[in-house]
């Protein structure tokens, strides 16, 4: 979503966006893979084809989706066992990032997004937002070194 080298938008102005454009903000934000666990982007790399339509949002009734994303976070983060810093570190990110995030004092951008989410092992999609794979449907670290 960068416009013409310009900074990437925070979560908050892609669902903003999404709901006057009657988008859902998961497809506007993360494009059609957003909702599937990802590691990182590969410049070059093949993907699905675009669907003719995107999604539409679905009407937001009370607060906006992103607005959970500071409790989504800290709760996966303490379940993984992950420190703030050790979080900040797996992500490229920092433990003031990760800190100012929790603690609802900055709102992250796409690219702070999905490295959260890939060091984390959820979509995008639903550290941002709720929706798409979470915790729930990916196996945590010990899980994934039983199989």
């Amino acid at each position: 979503m960068e416009e013409a080298g310009g900074p990437l938008p925070g979560i908050d102005t892609v669902e903003r966006l999404a709901v006057a454009l009657g988008l859902a903000p998961c497809f506007l934000g993360f494009g059609i893979e957003g909702e599937d666990v990802f590691r990182q982007k590969v410049p070059g790399g093949v993907g699905r084809a675009m669907p003719p339509v995107p999604p539409a949002a679905d009407p937001v009734q009370g607060p906006l989706l992103y607005e959970g994303l500071p409790a989504r976070l800290a709760e996966l983060r303490e379940r993984r066992g992950l420190t703030r810093r050790a979080l900040g570190r797996d992500s490229g990110t920092s433990d003031t990032t990760v800190r100012r995030v929790e603690e609802r004092e900055i709102v992250p951008t796409i690219a702070t997004i999905e490295r959260l989410a890939a060091a984390l092992a959820v979509s995008p999609c639903w550290l941002a937002f709720g929706q798409g794979q979470g915790p729930a449907d990916t196996p945590n670290e010990e899980e994934r070194s039983d199989e």
